[in-house]
């Protein structure tokens, strides 16, 4: 599943909602937390146990995603896994960490991306696994001044995910502060079984 939408669009809050429940719901789960961003407290406020909760840092992209893959795959015998991947956005290659500043590395970033999800769509399935990515929108200019939001990572990033949701929020105000977010789900999938095209709205308060 990949989670996408705007800086701010409560994908990470929702991510721990749901964090949540895998964890009522008997899975192991980890947070692969790319950012650096995770919060104790907002987690616990969202219902997230932190003592059956992993966290996971790395360095550079291929170990984070070589750990998500031992971790889901290791030993089939463990309770299935629920693994949040906190954002594909952040993510570095290795090449492009000791590379300088000025070099562009898109291209690896997107090839590394796509080798492993070619693989961990197997070692999902394999243990009834879940893997939730996270992935910000990026708005980009077309031929003619036409303007489209489009989804860091390319066709392997739209493709092998098996369900798509994308979060847009409002801003609930009082006077001038902002105290939460109306969030509208939107949901696309790739496989043919069930609803295709669905649509949800919830309320998220900052306090």
């Amino acid at each position: 599943t990949t989670f996408t939408g705007d800086y701010s669009a409560g994908k990470s809050a929702l991510s721990l909602a749901i964090t949540a429940a895998a964890q009522k719901a008997g899975y192991r789960c980890l947070i692969g937390d790319v950012e650096r961003s995770f919060s104790r407290t907002q987690a616990t406020v969202c219902g997230v146990d932190l003592k059956k909760l992993e966290i996971l840092r790395a360095p550079f992209g291929e170990k984070l995603l070589d750990d998500i893959e031992n971790y889901i795959y290791s030993d089939k015998r463990k309770k299935p896994a629920f693994v949040v991947l906190d954002s594909y956005s952040m993510l570095s290659p290795r090449n492009e960490m000791e590379s300088p500043n000025e070099r562009a590395g898109m291209m690896e970033k997107s090839r590394m991306m796509a080798k492993f999800l070619r693989k961990i769509i197997n070692y999902v399935a394999d243990t009834d696994s879940i893997l939730l990515i996270i992935a910000h929108d990026y708005l980009t200019v077309l031929p003619g001044g036409r303007q489209k939001n489009v989804l860091a990572g390319g066709d392997a990033m739209a493709k092998s995910p098996a369900i798509w949701l994308k979060l847009y929020a409002r801003a609930i105000k009082k006077g001038d502060a902002r105290i939460g977010s109306t969030i509208t789900i939107r949901q696309k999938k790739n496989k043919v079984s069930g609803v295709q095209d669905a649509e949800c709205e919830l309320i998220y308060m900052f306090k």
